[in-house]
């Protein structure tokens, strides 16, 4: 089924599936939570869903995070679903695959669309008063745990961090020669 929706000057129909309708932003990370759905984000931004298909109730394709995942989105009776072949889509748990499958599927998020408001100049980022964010005072206010799950969660979205992380825990593992 496919709904009408008046466009912005009121006139202008706009052709709403119930794939747009039950799975936008804000649903998604309902669905989801936050960490799910900033990872989700992420993979939909570097341009990690493919093979995509895309029908008025239902999204499929291939989604490239640490590996790569076969997920689908299903509306049933107004209903969201999700399936994915990862650990937490396999649990039935809305997964981060499932939301850049849904951002890209409904147009949410466009992988290819550049952002103007990227300045590439600006290596910085600034608090609310202006001031540099010092990275380093960052990272050591967190406690043990939490620096652990940042660094993971960050390791899920970027492959070079996560194998750099991995040749460093191979290092770390390896028994050390006695002199």
């Amino acid at each position: 089924m496919i709904v009408n929706q008046s466009g912005p000057n009121g006139h202008d129909d706009i052709a709403i599936t119930p794939l747009h309708a039950v799975f936008d932003e804000d649903e998604c990370a309902r669905l989801a939570g936050l960490g799910e759905f900033t990872r989700g984000v992420a993979l939909a931004l570097q341009g990690r869903v493919g093979d995509l298909r895309i029908r008025p109730s239902s999204a499929s394709g291939t989604v490239d995070g640490d590996q790569p995942t076969q997920t689908q989105l299903s509306v049933i009776d107004g209903t969201p679903g999700s399936t994915c072949t990862c650990p937490t889509g396999a649990v039935e748990q809305f997964c981060a695959h499932a939301v850049a499958l849904a951002l890209v599927a409904t147009g949410a998020i466009d992988p290819g669309e550049d952002d103007d408001d990227f300045d590439s100049t600006d290596d910085g980022f600034y608090d609310a008063d202006g001031q540099p964010i010092d990275l380093r005072d960052f990272l050591e206010s967190l406690d043990g745990p939490g620096l652990v799950d940042l660094v993971v969660d960050l390791a899920a979205v970027n492959d070079v961090l996560a194998m750099d992380l991995r040749e460093a825990a191979t290092r770390w593992r390896r028994p050390h020669p006695t002199g």
